[in-house]
């Protein structure tokens, strides 16, 4: 299958696109209508552990926040996004990227804004362009480039918002590792089998793998952990992944994962990806940004020790997998 290149960018902010005929087009990418939505959620509430140094209200700088009367008051009006970033030991993370993706109301289309730089001390703060401040979704992407880390998307609560967010709850990016076993790159259209540090084993094809394979890593991360703001709202998972560089992946990337909660051999597993730019379904649809998608399902083996998942992964960057009741 061959996959379109526009779906193709791992990272956004190096894209030369823009809005055109805009007076913000400098700021934002378009991805028009074909482009996934991101419905509204709050933040993980066990993150309380890391609001300690949560972010400041930062001030407006001048800024006309004054709602446009053309906005529908269906749709929130967002001008300024105030955040903080933390590593996942809950220390402020400097000088990565914080980014809005963003459904406009008039006319639903799909934008991402140029990636605002956390300062020192983790905080960011996002001026969202006058052309898209009226938004009926919106989602935060972040990323430490040339870091091992994975990168983390979550939903914005546009429930109440009429200008300013100030965003509570610390985001946080997650700590990735060197594969155990990484096969040299050799003829890229060869299928391998990389072993992650826990023992996962994946099967990927260079070629078919839209990053870099030899800057691949991957861990497994505690269901438990502060700052999972993408888990707000979901039916508890029975494990958990994030994997660096997030790529979308050209067919499927079949998978055994350790069996570490003990489930009982012959019970079926339901496997989901976390929607990330550019990871393309089957179907050629793509999963929304920040939103849980079931993608297959896999059986634990019968001596227990495996959790088999031959119908893979489309794309790489979190996915989770839940047991039957």
């Amino acid at each position: 299958m061959i996959r379109r290149a526009w779906v193709l960018l791992p990272l956004i902010w190096s894209c030369s696109s823009t809005v055109e005929g805009s007076p913000d087009a400098a700021a934002v990418v378009a991805f028009g209508d074909a482009a996934p939505s991101a419905d509204a959620s709050s933040v993980r509430a066990d993150a309380a552990e890391m609001r300690d140094d949560a972010a400041e209200p930062i001030p407006d700088g001048g800024i006309d926040v004054t709602r446009d009367p053309a906005c529908p008051p269906t749709a929130a009006w967002v001008v300024i996004l105030n955040g903080i970033l933390r590593d996942q030991a809950g220390a402020a993370l400097p000088n990565a990227k914080a980014q809005m993706c963003i459904r406009t109301a008039v006319r639903d289309m799909f934008f991402c804004i140029n990636p605002a730089d956390t300062r020192a001390d983790g905080t960011f703060t996002i001026e969202v362009p006058p052309t898209v401040r009226c938004m009926r979704s919106a989602a935060m992407r972040f990323l430490a480039p040339r870091t091992p880390r994975g990168a983390t998307y979550c939903k914005i609560d546009l429930a109440t918002v009429d200008g300013t967010i100030t965003v509570p709850d610390p985001y946080a990016l997650f700590d990735t590792r060197p594969p155990r076993t990484l096969p040299p790159e050799g003829n890229i259209d060869a299928q391998r089998t990389v072993v992650f540090d826990d023992g996962l084993e994946l099967d990927i094809t260079p070629s078919k793998f839209f990053a870099e394979y030899t800057q691949l890593t991957g861990s497994r991360v505690p269901l438990n952990h502060a700052g999972l703001c993408f888990l707000e709202g979901q039916a508890p998972f029975d494990g958990l992944y994030t994997f660096a560089p997030e790529a979308d992946i050209d067919g499927r990337a079949a998978l055994r994962v350790p069996n570490t909660t003990m489930l009982a051999a012959g019970k079926t597993v339901h496997v989901f990806v976390l929607g990330s730019l550019g990871c393309m379904l089957d179907d050629m649809s793509l999963v929304p940004e920040a939103e849980w998608v079931e993608v297959g399902t896999g059986q634990v083996s019968m001596d227990a020790t495996t959790i088999e998942i031959p119908s893979g992964l489309p794309c790489l960057s979190w996915f989770a997998y839940r047991a039957d009741p």
